[in-house]
């Protein structure tokens, strides 16, 4: 779903961490178009950004969570284990040589 922050009570209802994120993203995607079309910035682009995002200019996404039920999530005491069994037997395998 695309958002934008077009009143007041939005900036009230994010934190100051989420908008300055979104803040950012917008800086480096001014700074890159402007990299990218030769042109010489006049202002800092995270002025400009935050001036955007506070006037609503600004369309942000997120990605979607993950499907409900399981989560893929690997496994790390297993891998841990299956780790020190191979590096155990590699020692063993070197001192019977």
């Amino acid at each position: 779903m695309i958002e934008r922050i077009t009143s007041k009570g939005d900036l009230d209802e994010r934190s100051r961490y989420e908008l300055v994120m979104i803040a950012a993203r917008e800086a480096r995607r001014l700074n890159d178009a402007a990299r990218i079309n030769g042109k010489e910035l006049k202002r800092r682009v995270t002025k400009v950004a935050w001036e955007r995002l506070l006037e609503g200019k600004i369309a942000f996404t997120y990605d979607d969570p993950a499907p409900e039920g399981e989560a893929d999530i690997p496994d790390l005491a297993a891998e841990a284990e299956e780790a020190a069994a191979e590096a155990a037997a590699k020692q063993h395998a070197e001192e019977g040589v």
